[in-house]
């Protein structure tokens, strides 16, 4: 584990709550096979940052306009969403792919 993704949500500068959401984005997905990328839900970020449930949304929606994160829906009520974060070494292709082998891996 490098830790790419955490060093670049502490140079990001959204508000504090956001921050503390990407910052446990970015752990999540140093976790997950693909940093950068991760699939967590809404009832674990709150236990993870300590924040409630309409901050989590807030803070998300925020990171989603600043284009720090990408969220892609998926599953019944949006229960299984996968979130890219805006990492420099990035590219949309790249994202795409690793998000479809993650999805395949996990069927």
């Amino acid at each position: 584990m490098d830790h790419d993704a955490i060093r670049w949500a502490w140079q990001q500068c959204p508000s504090p709550m956001a921050k503390l959401l990407l910052l446990a984005l970015a752990f999540a997905s140093e976790e997950a096979e693909t940093p950068g990328i991760c699939q967590v839900g809404i009832k674990q970020l709150g236990p993870m940052t300590g924040l409630s449930r309409s901050t989590v949304f807030r803070a998300l929606a925020e990171l989603e306009a600043a284009r720090l994160i990408r969220r892609d829906r998926q599953g019944h009520h949006h229960d299984a969403t996968i979130y890219q974060l805006a990492l420099n070494y990035w590219t949309p292709q790249a994202a795409a792919a690793a998000i479809d082998r993650r999805l395949t891996h996990e069927l």
